[in-house]
């Protein structure tokens, strides 16, 4: 059990909440299986906008201090991504580069759900058994509008 603002959750109450909140302590995450949230300032995307069941487009940048793309690299193979090729399901734009403090992944995502969803079923699991250094920062951001090929 974690402690989230006063309250002892459950590592997967507590994982919802990360990702929804407008910040979250780090000690909330029991394992890497289920550090997905680091500390997120933006809230629910669809309480922001006051519409309870609303989908709406996000932007995810994810902040992995001490990674390195060698780790990413290894994560790919894992989750069975090609570089250039197809990624996940909802996914709909990613990226990443390196940092001064580790690696920098931006993806923008159908829906907050999918986001979710993607990261507690596959990357929480490949990144506890990479061995990750820190759980990332996460910053989630509405999209106004986004491009694809042409």
């Amino acid at each position: 059990m974690a402690d989230h603002g006063g309250t002892p959750t459950s590592a997967a109450t507590c994982v919802s909440a990360c990702v929804h909140q407008i910040c979250c302590i780090p000690q909330c995450f029991e394992n890497y299986a289920h550090r997905i949230g680091g500390r997120s300032r933006r809230r629910n995307i669809a309480d922001a906008f006051g519409e309870k069941g609303f989908t709406m487009t996000i932007g995810v940048v994810l902040d992995f201090s001490g990674a390195t793309l060698d780790q990413y690299d290894l994560m790919l193979q894992k989750l069975d991504f090609k570089p250039l090729g197809p990624g996940s399901p909802g996914g709909l734009f990613h990226w990443v580069t390196a940092t001064d403090t580790g690696i920098r992944v931006t993806d923008v995502w159908e829906s907050q759900e999918a986001f979710e969803r993607f990261t507690a079923e596959k990357v929480g699991p490949a990144a506890a058994e990479i061995g990750l250094p820190n759980p990332p920062e996460v910053t989630i951001y509405p999209v106004h509008n986004y491009l694809t090929a042409g």
